[in-house]
């Protein structure tokens, strides 16, 4: 009878990992915030397969990801249908990324980060003449410098100020000096994406709107994410002072 047992629990134990294999490999995807979002339909997606046992999804910015068992002919299916888009950063496993370097796609190293809490000193005052506000208005978020990118990423304009949400430093004619925003959202979490324009760069901005968009995302109970590229001195140093550790290392699969 023991033994019996014994083969009952080795059979149910294999027939799980079979049914959830799949999912455990999309799970350790990195960027996992925008999978999610995805399938909570707060990001747009221009590609959508899951059967169980795989997943490709083509955000409707350049971001990519790919999971499951393929063979070299669906691997060559998947390039042939990302081949109309202009720019790919595909997410895949890692032993797909000799086959996609083979056929013109490039390799970038990511850092992706987790929020700790355990940072430097935030500044959190502005400094005379600026402001930071959120972005809830259409006629601000047209002024930024991702108003496109973030646009593509929810879909619209619209879809990004009914379900995103940013904050924006301004000066004090209301033009926006630096920019943090939900990049990627689910349900769970927020990755956090900043830019400041070129001439404010080095003052200490960035993370001062990382700052406003860290506590909103602790207010509405959602865990902060960040990523970068990892020659990005900048963003990681924004990412160390405001309370991001380093949680691992993997790579974009680039085509321009």
């Amino acid at each position: 009878m023991n033994y019996i047992r014994s083969l009952l629990c080795i059979f149910v134990h294999l027939s799980i990992q079979l049914i959830h294999g799949s999912s455990s490999l999309i799970h350790e995807l990195p960027n996992q915030t925008l999978i999610d979002g995805i399938k909570q339909a707060i990001h747009a997606s221009q590609i959508y397969k899951e059967n169980g046992d795989s997943l490709f999804i083509k955000s409707n910015a350049h971001y990519a990801y790919l999971a499951g068992e393929y063979d070299d002919s669906q691997l060559n299916e998947i390039i042939n249908e990302l081949a109309p888009y202009q720019k790919i950063s595909l997410i895949c496993q890692e032993k797909y990324h000799t086959f996609f370097l083979e056929h013109g796609y490039s390799l970038q190293p990511r850092i992706e980060f987790e929020f700790t809490g355990a940072g430097k000193k935030i500044r959190r005052e502005c400094p005379a003449g600026f402001t930071v506000v959120p972005i809830k208005t259409l006629e601000l978020f047209k002024k930024c410098l991702w108003f496109e990118f973030i646009s593509k990423l929810y879909g619209s304009s619209e879809n990004f100020l009914n379900t995103g949400f940013g904050f924006a430093l301004v000066d004090d004619q209301g033009n926006p000096i630096a920019e943090a925003y939900a990049a990627l959202l689910s349900n769970q979490a927020c990755e956090i994406g900043v830019i400041t324009h070129l001439e404010h760069r080095s003052k200490g901005f960035s993370t001062l709107v990382v700052h406003h968009m860290i506590c909103e995302c602790l207010k509405r109970g959602l865990q902060p994410h960040w990523s970068c590229n990892a020659e990005n001195v900048a963003s990681r140093s924004v990412a160390h002072k405001s309370g991001f550790t380093i949680k691992r290392y993997y790579a974009f699969l680039n085509r321009n």
